[in-house]
């Protein structure tokens, strides 16, 4: 079991004519492989290593480079491939430009939203009131500001008034259901209203002043057409018997040869 276990130790015999078989070259053995093979193998662990450096490099260039005091190297920011970048004082100038454009949109803001609260760390600082402001517009006290709003309401309801006087055919809208309203017709201020008798007896009246109208046309222009049916017959206006005497035809030529 020692010998099987470890191989590597001498075999000891005292016997000058034994002999024994290698143990790496044993037909049970596994494949060898040769030396050359061998340095060909080394040499592309080698490069598979130095090919991991490189890609680790070039991927963390922050990293620190442990290499020989001897060797010297090229700055990787400062490269002829690197895109162009700004140098200390243009990055320190637009630092200080961006750092401006931040306060004046902050103030921007604070002017545009004066209801905004301000922010601030110092417990000494105070300010003046925006609205007390001596630039401020006029403002009107609490007393102006309720006087308004009464007159303005008032306007609004005289402005309904209005509408519901000029227009009575409207619905009225209303929240409260016990609320009531007299006619519009029948209230005490409207003028007086007619019956339906009235009504009928005034329409009788039109029409008979109609017919008067048209009687009277007929009898001051008897020379107008009569619109008539065509079974309606009517008398001579001239030789009707209330019509004055008149002279024949042969008493008219008499009276013109005397005349003559």
């Amino acid at each position: 079991a020692q010998h099987f276990m470890h191989p590597e130790r001498p075999v000891a015999t005292v016997s000058p004519y034994a002999t024994a078989r290698c143990y790496f070259d044993r037909a049970s053995g596994p494949e060898q492989i040769s030396e050359d093979e061998l340095d060909q193998m080394d040499e592309i662990f080698k490069d598979i290593r130095a090919l991991q450096i490189a890609a680790s490099d070039y991927l963390h260039p922050e990293r620190p480079l442990l290499v020989d005091a001897y060797v010297c190297a090229r700055n990787y920011f400062s490269r002829p491939s690197e895109p162009e970048y700004e140098t200390f004082g243009a990055a320190e100038e637009r630092a200080r430009i961006v750092a401006e454009a931040r306060a004046l949109k902050h103030q921007a803001e604070i002017f545009a939203h004066p209801e905004k609260p301000i922010e601030t760390t110092d417990a000494t600082m105070f300010g003046r009131n925006y609205f007390a402001r001596s630039s401020a517009s006029e403002q009107e006290d609490v007393d102006e500001c309720e006087e308004r709003a009464r007159i303005l309401a008032e306007c609004a309801g005289l402005k309904q008034s209005a509408q519901h006087f000029m227009h009575p055919e409207r619905p009225v809208a209303t929240v409260s259901p016990y609320a009531t309203a007299r006619c519009y017709f029948d209230r005490a201020s409207g003028p007086e209203q007619i019956s339906e008798d009235e009504l009928d007896q005034m329409d009788e009246i039109f029409k008979d002043i109609r017919a008067l109208q048209i009687a009277a046309s007929d009898y001051l222009h008897p020379e107008r057409p009569l619109l008539v049916d065509a079974y309606v017959c009517a008398r001579n206006y001239f030789s009707r018997p209330s019509e004055p005497e008149y002279e024949t035809f042969g008493a008219a030529e008499e009276r013109a040869r005397i005349v003559a």
